[in-house]
């Protein structure tokens, strides 16, 4: 409170109001929005200075504001505060109002606009002065019309700021004072012309009139209060009642003459080509002044009212009003109009309807009513205000707007369907930002390849795992590094090659086989790679590198003949040929190695082992002699078998023997259905096998029983 007193010089308050009872009732009002959690135009304004502060940068480089003269200071402060402003720019703004036309009295003066003004260009670097200009000149009104107004306005005496005007159109109806009684002036009319209006001063006159001027059950709703006029213009308007309000009203202050003056003021000029008073049978004595008198003419007959009362318009005319009214937002006033049309427009009365229902925030009817409409962008809005998902995304769909029906899909917590939807329309950015929602990197990686996003798609498919369409990018945006460790990751070796060859660095890929031990690819790579260079130019150390390799591919003739020929290195195929137990050829290459002690070694390895391979021969012809005979089964078979045997042993070490003495040795082990050479002789089914060449040193040989009996067959 005693803030408050503080401030009694800038309040808009009248010197013997009790600002004490004022903040109370403040306090009480203040204390129901809050119970209420509302919020009135002071509160949202003081919120704004506070979060913007004491300037606001870059917001707007100009500001045009009309009907100034209903703002309160705070409001006034808070638009030039929006202003941005440097040292090249100066804000620039535009203000006008009408003092005359002040409804809530809000203590506007222009002397404080200006004081607000100064105050805040002082902040500024650079500014220009202030222009300040008079709009004297009335497009609005008829000439008899902003005379009258102009004489009113002299009735607040002292009030220096209010401005008499001057009409553009000159000429006009002298406007009526009616002395005449109420019943005689509603007479038997029920509806009055679209472009005309009432004005009442009180509830109860607006509801009575409502009801009296009906027609077809339908009220009339261009019957205004003093309040709802502001920015209304009407071709006639009759003022209904004003003085007769005002009489009950205890109070003969300044501030409240003005108060009523500019009431009146406002309600006078509505008009754009008649005005017409009625306060009852009684003339108010106002009217009697002789500055007022002059400007007005006053009637006893009805029948001044015909042109009011008049409603043959065409529907075309009609539709026009009513258009207005829409665009002023007099939602109430256009529907009246609309339903009474003489060809009756449902389409139009039911989109008024909507916008009814907008302005009382029942946006679940009024997106009804545009869907059925087919307005589905109006219904999809509305659908969206009132949370109704599922049908707002029906009429996005129908509006073919597909991103507010993927925003409907989200809030249905139907994501992946959004993401779908975005994919159909090919917005890949906005697919990509829903899939990465939902954690779908396959789906997050195919709409990067959509967008071209090579490395992005290439990481996205490594956490699927792809690795083969992770490649498949890194190799679009030349990461080939990063494309073969890929390829590493699924072995696929193939992929791996052709990308070293697109580059022309076998050698690189055979490092890579090398460091991975895949032995079968590198020795084909190095094959290849020396083939290229060509093999007299292959050095020991390449050679070596191929036998190695060679050997861990178990390809044991291939690298002793590397290590032989490119290599130059005996002594591995040498060891490669004891490996295999090939003592004949490996007691040969001995030979050509130049370390005494090491060629020693291995030529005693290999005597030792034709040595062994020989006593293991031998053991295996006398296993064939048996004191008693023996019963053998798979006869045939068994001695394929010893045949196969001797050749793998005995030839391995023979290596300049040639198939000949071989095809001796298998020629006696003939079936016995086969021809029988000299060498055999029979004896009562029996017959005699002398060994061939190969077993002369062996002192015995088979006897094996013909007869057609297996199992009296006998060794001896």
């Amino acid at each position: 409170m005693d803030e408050y007193a503080q401030s009694k010089n800038d309040s808009s308050l009248s010197s013997w109001a009790n600002h004490r009872d004022v903040y109370n009732i403040a306090k009480i009002y203040q204390g129901w929005l809050t119970s209420q959690n509302y919020w009135d135009e002071i509160d949202i304004t003081h919120k704004a200075l506070k979060q913007i502060g004491s300037i606001a940068d870059e917001k707007y480089s100009a500001i045009y504001c009309d009907e100034i003269q209903d703002l309160t200071k705070n409001q006034i402060s808070l638009l030039l505060r929006l202003l941005g402003h440097d040292y090249v720019n100066i804000p620039e703004f535009f203000f006008t109002g009408d003092p005359a036309q002040i409804i809530n009295p809000s203590g506007f003066s222009w002397n404080k606009v200006k004081t607000l003004i100064y105050s805040f260009y002082r902040d500024l670097p650079r500014y220009r002065p202030v222009k300040h200009d008079e709009l004297k000149l009335n497009f609005r009104s008829a000439e008899s019309i902003v005379n009258l107004g102009s004489k009113i306005l002299e009735f607040n005496d002292g009030y220096t700021e209010l401005l008499s005007q001057e009409a553009h159109r000159k000429g006009g109806d002298m406007p009526l004072v009616i002395n005449i009684a109420e019943p005689n002036i509603l007479r038997d009319n029920d509806d009055f012309g679209s472009r005309n209006a009432i004005i009442v001063a009180s509830e109860q006159e607006k509801s009575k009139l409502k009801k009296q001027l009906s027609k077809d059950g339908i009220e009339s709703e261009r019957i205004f209060l003093f309040t709802e006029v502001k920015g209304l213009e009407f071709n006639e308007v009759l003022v209904w009642k004003f003085f007769e309000h005002f009489e009950s009203w205890k109070s003969d202050s300044k501030e409240f003459e003005k108060f009523k003056y500019n009431l009146l003021y406002v309600c006078t000029t509505r008009a754009r080509e008649k005005i017409y008073f009625y306060d009852g049978e009684k003339i108010n004595s106002f009217w009697e002044h002789p500055e007022i008198k002059e400007h007005i003419s006053i009637s006893e007959s009805p029948e001044v009212l015909d042109s009011f009362f008049d409603t043959d318009e065409t529907d075309e005319e009609k539709i026009q009003t009513a258009e207005k009214y829409e665009q002023l937002g007099n939602y109430k006033q256009a529907r009246e109009i609309y339903a009474k049309l003489k060809q009756p427009r449902l389409d139009l009365v039911a989109k008024v309807d909507a916008l009814i229902y907008e302005e009382a925030r029942d946006f679940a009817n009024a997106g009804r009513i545009w869907f059925s409409l087919e307005q589905w962008e109006n219904a999809g809005n509305d659908y969206e205000k009132a949370k109704l998902w599922e049908d707002a995304e029906r009429c996005w769909d129908k509006a073919d707007n597909y991103q507010r029906q993927a925003f409907c899909l989200e809030q249905l917590e139907k994501f992946e369907d959004a993401a779908l939807l975005y994919e159909i329309r090919e917005d890949w950015d906005e697919a990509e930002r829903r899939w990465r929602k939902l954690s779908n990197w396959e789906k997050v990686a195919v709409v990067c390849e959509k967008q071209k996003k090579c490395v992005e798609a290439a990481l996205e498919w490594k956490k699927v795992p792809n690795f083969e369409r992770a490649a498949d990018n890194y190799c679009l945006a030349n990461e080939h590094k990063d494309a073969v460790r890929c390829l590493l990751e699924v072995d696929n070796w193939q992929r791996i090659e052709g990308i070293y060859r697109q580059a022309s660095t076998l050698s690189k890929f055979a490092d890579l086989c090398e460091s991975r031990e895949n032995w079968t690819t590198l020795e084909k790579v190095l094959t290849e790679i020396y083939t290229q260079k060509g093999w007299k130019w292959v050095s020991a150390n390449d050679g070596k590198r191929l036998a190695s390799v060679q050997e861990k591919n178990g390809n044991l003739d291939n690298a002793i003949n590397t290590w032989l020929d490119y290599a130059k290195n005996p002594e591995n195929a040498v060891e490669l040929l004891l490996k295999q137990r090939k003592w004949q050829r490996a007691l040969q290459l001995t030979e050509e190695i130049n370390n005494s002690k090491l060629r020693q070694r291995y030529q005693d390895i290999a005597n030792s082992g034709l040595q062994e391979e020989n006593q293991k021969l031998g053991k295996l012809v006398k296993s064939y002699q048996q004191d008693e005979y023996e019963q053998i089964e798979n006869y045939e078979d068994y001695i394929d078998d010893e045949i196969e045997e001797y050749k793998r042993n005995y030839l391995m070490n023979k290596q300049d023997s040639d198939e000949t003495e071989f095809s001796k040795i298998t020629s006696n082990y003939q079936d016995p259905d086969d021809d029988l050479d000299d060498d055999l002789e029979w004896e009562d089914n029996n017959y005699y096998y002398e060994p061939p060449s190969a077993f002369e040193h062996i002192d015995y040989g088979y006897i094996m029983d013909m007869s057609s009996d297996y199992e009296s067959g006998l060794w001896r």
